[in-house]
């Protein structure tokens, strides 16, 4: 009893990799880089610093699964830091002290922190299709399903 979903051998032996799935790798590994190396006079470079090496990693050997599996802290962090966007944008605008907007500085590299983890997430979701319609490589309509209902049409 499977489930419905084969894979022949090699059914992807011939596909390339889009070269914009390994920017997406790159453009992932940016944030977390910057965050290492903030974070090494503290010794907090292990947190940060081992997704950016499977983020290098995966723009070197880009897979399906890598975006599947980090598309749940980049959408996770870019929901908290939102959040936090909001919540002091609200708290300004009742007069009080905000936390995370302190400056001009520290505010503009936030917002735009916060927009690179959005669009890494959305494009982590549009590279795993957790959505899209599954094609098996036998199935109906395939040209190897042909091939093999019918020896004599090669």
């Amino acid at each position: 009893m499977g489930t419905g979903l084969y894979i022949a051998p090699g059914a992807n032996r011939g596909r390339r990799t889009p070269a914009w799935h390994r920017a997406v790798y790159v453009l992932a590994a940016a944030p977390l880089l910057l965050f290492t190396l903030m974070g090494w006079e503290h010794g907090a470079y292990v947190t940060f610093g081992i997704p950016a090496l499977i983020c290098v990693a995966l723009a070197l050997w880009p897979a399906r699964l890598g975006a599947a599996i980090l598309f749940w802290p980049f959408a996770a962090g870019a929901s908290l830091y939102g959040w936090l966007l909001v919540k002091d944008l609200m708290v300004l605008s009742r007069g009080g002290a905000p936390s995370v907007l302190l400056d001009a500085d520290d505010s503009v590299v936030f917002v735009l922190l916060e927009l690179t983890l959005i669009a890494v997430s959305a494009l982590f979701l549009v590279m795993w299709r957790p959505f899209a319609a599954r094609r098996t490589p036998l199935g109906p309509g395939s040209r190897d399903h042909c091939l093999k209902a019918n020896p004599r049409s090669e």
